[in-house]
């Protein structure tokens, strides 16, 4: 009999077990039926009950597939799960948040009609108590495929999470493992290399806003995050065309990011580092000598700002 599979969701697993059975049953819900939907499962060495959880999933649906390995990282756990992949198309899940029950069957219909690498969907954050609107919702086209060329605002959509990849456009990608902001080397890219991409001006994903001491991993941001995001960019960069485009999106999200998330007595450090980073890229990209001149004077801009915004609260360094 064929297989009726369609979309493999990966879920790496790290010390949820709060959140799990939140998850897991938000993809059992989809409308578009478990028979369309396989689910990778890979516990990054957890040590909270996770594993307890994940069984008792196991025995409930065992065509599901479970991988456990010893902690290290998101990426690497989504990478795994990347090369056990049979489907047609792919879906990241962090199992710290959940699906609207339409979630697959929309961006399904969506990259089946416009024979998509990509379909992006908007997030909404949520709280215990609140919901609210991610950023990505100010930037949702209602119809149509879109090019970054065209419509530079597509570089914002930075998250694995709330999108739906072609297995054949992606499986080569991988993510770079030991980083943080890893999204942004797998998403950005494919941006760069394809032309297929399209949106829904719909909510397909419920990103947890984790509370109090249970903060995730990318509610802790500092300078050394910050490096890492350095290190997800020049990769995109290096792998694909030098465009002033990307090179002047890329400048100011970094230099927002050091006015946000980067504590007083790091930013000097931060600035110069971004500073020497996009002055490398800037001689390189394909440009005239006029815009290479306005790039670098849009970086040195921006870096005053950052010098003067106020520190942001918190502990990191």
């Amino acid at each position: 009999m064929k297989n009726k599979k369609q979309i493999t969701v990966i879920i790496p697993v790290y010390n949820c077990k709060n959140y799990l059975a939140e998850c897991f049953d938000s993809v059992i819900n989809q409308t578009i039926g478990l028979d369309k939907i396989d689910a990778i499962i890979v516990d990054d060495g957890s040590t909270d009950g996770s594993d307890e959880v994940i069984k008792e999933y196991k025995k409930r649906y065992p065509e599901w597939k479970v991988i456990t390995q010893n902690n290290a990282g998101l990426a690497a756990a989504r990478n795994i799960g990347l090369d056990k992949v049979k489907t047609k198309y792919i879906f990241f899940l962090d199992s710290d948040d959940i699906l609207p029950e339409n979630a697959l069957s929309d961006l399904f219909k969506s990259a089946e009609s416009n024979i998509s690498d990509v379909v992006i969907g908007a997030i909404e954050n949520f709280t215990t108590t609140t919901r609210h609107p991610n950023y990505t919702t100010k930037y949702i086209k209602t119809s149509g495929k879109v090019s970054y060329k065209d419509y530079p605002h597509l570089l914002n959509f930075v998250h694995a999470q709330g999108k739906l990849y072609r297995t054949a456009a992606v499986k080569s990608k991988h993510f770079i493992v030991g980083t943080k902001h890893e999204d942004n080397y797998y998403t950005l890219s494919l941006y760069l290399s394809s032309d297929k991409i399209s949106m829904i001006n719909k909510i397909v994903y419920y990103k947890r806003d984790r509370e109090g001491n249970d903060k995730s991993i990318m509610q802790t941001l500092d300078s050394k995050s910050f490096n890492d995001l350095l290190t997800n960019y020049g990769k995109t960069l290096d792998e694909n065309e030098y465009n002033s485009i990307v090179i002047k999106t890329l400048i100011r999200k970094s230099y927002h990011y050091i006015a946000k998330e980067i504590k007083k007595d790091k930013k000097k450090e931060s600035i110069k580092k971004a500073k020497r980073f996009y002055k490398k890229y800037i001689v390189k990209c394909n440009a005239p000598i006029i815009l290479k001149k306005w790039l670098v004077a849009y970086s040195s801009l921006f870096s005053i700002v950052c010098s003067i915004y106020p520190a942001r609260k918190g502990t990191a360094s």
